[in-house]
């Protein structure tokens, strides 16, 4: 059964929205205008949730939860390799969730300034 508290805009991330890195606020307005649905973010090699939607993830797909930290705190987050993606999708729509998936387009290794 889909917890409620993990879709949608992470409250943790609410008030500090406007000095979030620039990854983290796009997170934050994805999970604004798909509120209905756990948002991955892919991160290089990697599809990221944060917060609470990082908790169901790390559950769901028995991976590990780590963190991130910026300079407005610390967030929960947990990663999903993107070779094996089909197979945690699977596991988290056989769960229940609706997942919105969001795409890098810029090499992270080629951005400016502060990602």
């Amino acid at each position: 059964m889909p917890t409620e508290s993990a879709l949608g805009p992470p409250p943790s991330m609410a008030e500090a929205a406007d000095d979030l890195t620039p990854m983290l606020r796009q997170y934050y307005e994805l999970c604004e205008r798909y509120d209905d649905a756990l948002v991955l973010f892919q991160v290089g090699d990697f599809y990221e949730a944060f917060c609470e939607a990082a908790e169901v993830v790390a559950r769901t797909c028995e991976v590990t939860l780590t963190k991130r930290e910026d300079s407005t705190g610390t967030y929960p987050m947990a990663g999903l390799p993107i070779d094996n993606a089909a197979a945690y999708l699977e596991r988290l729509l056989d769960a229940g969730y609706r997942v919105a998936v969001a795409d890098q387009v810029e090499d992270a290794d080629q951005a400016s300034g502060l990602v």
